[in-house]
């Protein structure tokens, strides 16, 4: 997708730090110079990390390098049981961790993990994630050298994490034309808005001033999937939800997110999710779900 250009905000010229709170986080499809290190402390939704689409929910944790498009978008009303979506957010450059850092032969983990964060990486959840996300959290309020050496012993600790998972294949970059950027967000939010409804794709291509061969094109070249793709797996995000959080059934669900056809919504959901919505359910069932310890486990 063509990501909007976002300037961060400089403050002690040092790195940039806050908790995000919002009644739901809207998609806004962007990027930056910036590395981004993210900690999700409340609400569930869809995060969007180039070429990836993924379910987040209460301590998800990733760190985004530069210039990766990304967003988190909050599940729509109907889906989800949260109130209140809340983030711990940290953006800083390789500068900001003291010159000639990187260089160092005992900083080469933390090195590696810089590089690999170029497609996104999330880490599994631990035992002591939490305290990652409190660390975090502390980093707004420290003064600018003790959040630099905070900020270090964390990436340090990240780097030893075991098998983080790369998140975006790289096939999507950002482009920086203006008005490519607008129209990408605007389709985005059109179908976002109409998941739940039968996507009008005529009155969509309308909208947005192309026609629908055109529009199909624009959006495949600039986000690596069909509209259709797009939409499908939104929709089977929001189901995920919905089998997690309510007792409705498999039937009612696909009808719920938008599925007309529940044979399309079965499929659909096996090929995203590897089992049947009904197994994905029996699973859940069997599973320890701490929300406690602010934990988000995926079967």
């Amino acid at each position: 997708m063509r990501a909007q250009y976002e300037k961060v905000p400089r403050l002690d010229r040092t790195f940039f730090a806050y908790r995000r709170v919002d009644q739901h986080f809207p998609f806004s499809w962007h990027y930056h110079p910036e590395f981004e290190l993210t900690a999700i402390e409340s609400g569930f939704g869809q995060r969007f990390v180039g070429d990836s689409i993924e379910d987040y929910g209460p301590g998800d944790l990733v760190l985004l390098g530069p210039n990766l498009p990304h967003t988190w978008k909050s599940q729509s009303a109907a889906t989800s049981a949260s109130d209140e979506h809340k983030a711990v957010v940290v953006q800083f450059r390789a500068e900001h961790l003291g010159a000639g850092l990187l260089d160092l032969s005992e900083m080469e983990p933390l090195k590696r993990l810089l590089a690999r964060s170029a497609c996104g990486l999330r880490f599994q959840p631990e035992e002591d994630q939490p305290s990652i996300s409190e660390e975090m959290s502390s980093l707004i309020t420290l003064q600018p050298a003790r959040r630099t050496v905070k900020l270090i012993s964390i990436l340090l600790t990240l780097s030893e994490a075991p098998n983080p998972l790369a998140i975006s294949k790289g096939l999507v970059r950002p482009l920086c034309r203006i008005q490519d950027e607008e129209r990408m967000n605007k389709i985005c939010r059109l179908l976002n808005s109409s998941l739940e409804r039968g996507i009008d794709y005529a009155l969509l291509s309308k909208k947005v001033g192309m026609d629908q061969s055109a529009l199909a094109r624009f959006f495949k070249r600039a986000s690596g999937r069909t509209m259709t793709e797009y939409v499908n797996e939104s929709r089977i995000s929001n189901a995920v939800r919905l089998i997690t959080d309510t007792n409705l059934s498999t039937l009612d669900i696909a009808m719920q997110v938008g599925f007309g056809n529940y044979s399309n919504f079965c499929r659909q959901f096996k090929k995203l999710r590897g089992m049947s919505p009904n197994a994905y359910r029996k699973v859940l069932l069997g599973a320890t779900r701490s929300s406690e310890k602010g934990e988000f486990t995926r079967p």
